[in-house]
């Protein structure tokens, strides 16, 4: 019959189509006899303390980007002030 360890697996489509046969019926027997199913252990769940450390994170990001923005267009407007003043 089926492993218990089969029943420690997440329960996804492609394990759903492993364990049904043709006609939508779950197969009874293993259907690869020998060969051992492994249960994969979910990783932790982010605690409220993750996802404030992501946020900060996020906002440093910004941050930067906000900065980034702002030194691009200063240099946009000198190039802009030389150009006048070549133009003249």
């Amino acid at each position: 019959g089926l492993s218990a360890l089969t029943y420690c697996r997440t329960l996804d489509v492609i394990t759903l189509k492993e364990l049904t046969g043709p006609n939508g019926r779950f197969i009874v027997e293993d259907p690869t006899p020998g060969v051992p199913r492994v249960a994969t252990p979910r990783g932790l769940r982010p605690t409220i303390t993750d996802l404030y450390e992501k946020i900060g994170c996020m906002e440093t990001h910004q941050g930067t980007l906000e900065r980034m923005t702002r030194r691009q267009l200063y240099q946009l407007d000198r190039y802009a002030e030389v150009f006048e003043y070549m133009a003249k």
